[in-house]
C-alpha cells in the first residue's frame, strides 16, 4: 500500500518545469485565453445599463442581476462535476459555448424580456468558470510540478482584462450609444478563446512527446 501511495504522489507531482512551459507557445495561448475570458466575463458589470439601453427600466436590471447569481450558483455547483466527467478541455468548450449563446441572446433578442432573462442566467454560468478553469486547464496542460509558479505568471492576462475590459465597453457604449459593437467583439473574443485552447493542447502534447513532462 505505501508502494502504491508512494507512485500515486510522484504521479500526482510530475508536469513540465516552469522554465520550458514559459517558453511554449501553449503558456502564451493560456495567458491569452485568460485575457480574453475575463474580458468576456467582465460585461456582467455592464448588464442592467444593457438593458436599460434596450428600452428596460431600472428595476429590470436589478432583475437581471438576480438571475445572473442565479446562474453563477449553478455554475459552482456544476463545472467541478463536469471536470471530473469530460475533463479540462471539454468543461472550457462547455463554458465558451454558453458565452457564445448568451452574447447570440444579447445580440438577436436583446429586446425581448424572456430571452435577455435566459441570456442573464446562462452569462452567470459562464462567469462562474473563470474559477474553476484557470486552474483546471494550467495543471491539464502542465502538470502539477511547477503549478504555482506557472498559475501566478499565466494569471497577469486575469488581471490586466480586468483593468482594460471595464472601461473599454463603457468608452465604445459612450460613444456609440450602444452595446452592438462590444457585443460583436465578446462573441469574436469567445471563438478566439477556442481556437487558443485547441492550439494549447496540441502544443502541450508536442512537449510531452520531446520528453519535457516528468
Amino acid at each position: 500500500e505505501d508502494t502504491e501511495a508512494t507512485a500515486a504522489n510522484e504521479e500526482a507531482n510530475k508536469g513540465i518545469a516552469s522554465n520550458i512551459a514559459k517558453k511554449s507557445p501553449a503558456f502564451f495561448a493560456l495567458m491569452a485565453f485568460f485575457f480574453f475570458l475575463t474580458s468576456v466575463a467582465a460585461f456582467a458589470q455592464h448588464v442592467p445599463t444593457f438593458a436599460i439601453t434596450k428600452g428596460f427600466d431600472t428595476a429590470f436590471g436589478g432583475t437581471l442581476m438576480g438571475l445572473f447569481m442565479v446562474g453563477l450558483l449553478i455554475g459552482s455547483l456544476t463545472f467541478g462535476f463536469l471536470a471530473d466527467k469530460i475533463g479540462a478541455k471539454g468543461t472550457t468548450f462547455v463554458a465558451l459555448t454558453s458565452g457564445l449563446v448568451t452574447f447570440v441572446i444579447f445580440l438577436l433578442f436583446g429586446e425581448v424580456k424572456s430571452m435577455i432573462m435566459l441570456g442573464a442566467i446562462i452569462f452567470g454560468f459562464l462567469s462562474s468558470s473563470i474559477g474553476t478553469l484557470g486552474p483546471l486547464l494550467t495543471i491539464s496542460l502542465f502538470g502539477n510540478k511547477n503549478y504555482a509558479d506557472i498559475y501566478a505568471t499565466a494569471s497577469v492576462g486575469l488581471a490586466v482584462a480586468g483593468i482594460v475590459a471595464l472601461p473599454l465597453y463603457s468608452l465604445i457604449k459612450d460613444l456609440t450609444d450602444s452595446y452592438t459593437i462590444v457585443i460583436i467583439a465578446i462573441i469574436v473574443m469567445i471563438v478566439i478563446s477556442m481556437l487558443l485552447i485547441t492550439v494549447a493542447f496540441k502544443q502541450k502534447d508536442k512537449l510531452v512527446k520531446q520528453g519535457h513532462w516528468n
